[in-house]
């Protein structure tokens, strides 16, 4: 599973590009990188329900949208669904498919919590409650 790269809390290394232009085709969280790219950077990692008490509080959410280049699951089991439940969640999902959307441990965790798989938008996949 993805999400053990993570190692919650901790920090993974995440290669930059060397320029504007080759922003396309990064590696997921926790490979090597390909192309030309400027030397890892160390970045933080945190719980997404710790990120949401600390700026969102007891707000309302309407909309979350996730990218975090193959780690989704990770970050979608670090959310307390009960306390932050937006009504659409939008996800990358690049291996997803429509014959086989139980394969991906990013679709149980949102079907799981009373979301809806609603549409495929390129490489993203809109739940809604």
């Amino acid at each position: 599973m993805r999400a053990a790269r993570l190692r919650l809390p901790g920090a993974v290394t995440a290669a930059a590009f060397q320029s504007a232009e080759a922003n396309w085709g990064i590696a997921r969280i926790g490979e090597p990188p390909k192309g030309k790219f400027k030397p890892g950077i160390e970045v933080p990692v945190r719980r997404l329900d710790n990120i949401l008490a600390e700026h969102v509080g007891d707000k309302p959410i309407a909309f979350m949208s996730i990218d975090v280049e193959g780690s989704e699951d990770g970050v979608l089991a670090s959310n307390d669904w009960t306390k932050w439940k937006p009504y659409a969640v939008f996800i990358e999902c690049t291996d997803f498919k429509f014959g086989s959307p139980n394969d991906l441990v990013a679709v149980n965790i949102l079907q799981g919590c009373g979301y809806v798989l609603q549409d495929k938008i390129g490489s993203n996949l809109l739940f809604t409650l």
